[in-house]
């Protein structure tokens, strides 16, 4: 092992209760996680690292959270073990991280229905979870009403997506003599985190990036404990990756995919040998925010969003899985804002020392507060494009394979940072961010990257359709049938008034294709009838309608995707 320190508060939990970790391997990665956060860092079964066909890829994973107090002054807070910054404890604000209820709640699609794992679940929902309610009367009970032996949709359950899910909620009331800020004090902050994964199966011919991605779901929660709202907050997706030999890592951003990775110098490596995977955090749904001007029309000029009284321009989403899609008039999911690294000992990179650096590093600036100059940057270096030309905020934008663009070119022990933001954080208020996970092998290190890659872009749709687009093993073979549910970008887009809309259905199903407007009425249905497998085109005219965006959704069986167009007359 790379690094070796002793940080036994940290581990003192798990020493006095049980299931407070646990191993995801239900696919092609393995992730020892705990329920403080901690991700790859966790010893379980005598073993610990995020690992792939059995070799260390992940040494630690987990995230940096920054913003401004109300009187503007700094703060920040941090999952990264790696750095020696552990600023959370289980449970609930103001709990006792020591009672046995603050562990994780694991449920796997193999669990019997209304068993020990569904009953168990009653705990979690006490403290946070969130379930799916059959019956609708608000209060989670599963039991097998229909006396059938089976789950049925009018019947409660927890909220599984994928072969298994792991849930748990922490807090940042680390104590002050323990924390690696000494001057920040907790924010009355409450993460309630869900780790999932798929697995492929006979039944399931998922498509291949599932088989190599885990699935993390932040939920952020500013309990109003120490103010009612923290402004220009960032997340910093994060993590202290290995490639096999972690001194021969580089790192690099793609935007179009919202993702940071890191990946090996070479095609050599102690481990991998040949063929190194790259490591990839993937920013799967931003959190939602609410900004005047941009997203709505703030009529009343209170700088809140108030529907029915205020114009939305932009909606957001919130994918849940068997929970559906939630929509969200006058807001926008954020996209990553800056991509940046560092590395254990450095004077303009090295692990942040206080909360102001800590902040700089989720601004793409130096330790020191400065933003490279992809000119003059040390660490990389620009070629066949204009280094004036590139965004600063992207560290190593370039490619990597073709060898363009901004590069990192010095290898060493890395720790990457992809922050989203900036985003107001109020109380009684959650943001959801959902994050990948993903190790992408390929026959070389620059195949690998673009593995990779191609998998983040196919992950992007598949949470879009709500964790439902999935190929379908019964018509394969078939060339003349889709291997899976599709719905493409209407064309023209913008249009006046008329535009073309495509999907594909991979067998018969019970189809529906309406159209929403930004506050989510219903005001008009394309396609409402049972259809058979095959590709199909419509036409949709509105005309009626005034200029806007709208919102068209695919129903078919279970999956559920939604696009946004928009009219301009």
């Amino acid at each position: 092992m790379k690094k070796i320190f002793l940080l036994f508060f940290l581990f003192l939990p798990t020493i006095l209760f049980s299931q407070t970790v646990h191993r995801m391997f239900v696919n092609k990665v393995d992730m020892p996680i705990n329920n403080e956060g901690v991700m790859a860092d966790v010893l379980v079964d005598g073993s610990d690292g995020g690992r792939i066909d059995g070799k260390t890829v992940i040494f630690s994973q987990g995230f940096f959270l920054g913003g401004l107090d109300q009187n503007d002054s700094i703060w920040a807070n941090a999952v990264a073990s790696a750095s020696r910054i552990q600023d959370y404890l289980p449970g609930n604000v103001d709990s006792s991280a020591l009672n046995s209820k603050y562990k994780l709640y694991i449920v796997n699609k193999n669990d019997s229905p209304f068993g020990t794992s569904w009953q168990n679940w009653k705990d979690a929902v006490k403290i946070g979870a969130e379930f799916y309610d059959g019956n609708n009367d608000s209060v989670y009970n599963p039991l097998d009403i229909n006396t059938n032996g089976k789950w049925d949709s009018t019947e409660d359950a927890p909220p599984l997506i994928g072969q298994e899910i792991a849930w748990c909620v922490y807090n940042d009331g680390m104590a002050d003599s323990m924390r690696r800020f000494s001057n920040v004090l907790p924010k009355g902050l409450e993460i309630r985190q869900s780790i999932f994964a798929f697995k492929k199966d006979e039944s399931n011919n998922q498509f291949e990036p599932l088989d190599y991605t885990i699935f993390t779901k932040y939920e952020i929660i500013n309990t109003g404990k120490v103010s009612v709202s923290f402004d220009s907050v960032y997340l910093g997706l994060w993590s202290d990756t290995d490639n096999g030999d972690p001194y021969n890592d580089l790192v690099g951003s793609d935007t179009l995919v919202q993702s940071g990775y890191v990946y090996n110098q070479n095609n050599i490596d102690a481990d991998f040998g040949a063929n190194p995977p790259t490591h990839f955090l993937t920013l799967l749904q931003g959190p939602v925010d609410y900004i005047p001007g941009v997203t709505f029309i703030d009529n009343n000029s209170n700088n809140t969003f108030e529907q029915g009284i205020d114009t939305p321009l932009d909606s957001a989403f919130n994918y849940k899985g068997l929970l559906g899609t939630e929509i969200l008039p006058g807001a926008k999911n954020v996209s990553l804002s800056s991509y940046f690294h560092y590395q254990s000992s450095d004077v303009q990179v090295g692990d942040p020392n206080d909360e102001k650096e800590a902040y700089n590093y989720l601004n793409a600036k130096t330790r020191l507060g400065v933003t490279p100059d992809p000119c003059t940057w040390a660490l990389g270096e620009v070629i066949g494009v204009d280094c004036n030309s590139i965004n600063p905020k992207f560290l190593y934008s370039g490619d990597p394979v073709s060898k363009i663009g901004w590069l990192n070119k010095r290898a060493n022990d890395q720790r990457q940072m992809a922050a989203v933001g900036p985003f107001r954080l109020e109380k009684d208020k959650p943001k959801t961010i959902i994050i990948g996970s993903i190790i992408a092998g390929g026959s070389s290190s620059q195949n690998s990257i673009d593995r990779g890659k191609g998998y983040a872009k196919q992950l992007l749709e598949f949470v879009q359709s709500n964790f439902s687009n999935f190929n379908i093993t019964d018509v394969k073979e078939n060339k003349n049938i889709p291997a899976n549910f599709s719905l493409s970008q209407n064309y023209p887009n913008p249009f006046n008034p008329t535009t073309k809309i495509n999907y594909s259905i991979p067998h018969t199903a019970n189809v529906k294709l309406q159209v929403y407007d930004v506050l989510g009425n219903l005001i008009t249905t394309i396609v409402n009838e049972e259809q058979n497998a095959g590709s199909y085109n419509v036409d949709l005219d509105l005309s009626k309608f005034s200029s806007g965006v709208y919102f068209y959704q695919l129903q078919a069986g279970s999956f559920i995707q939604t696009k946004k167009m928009l009219l301009m007359k």
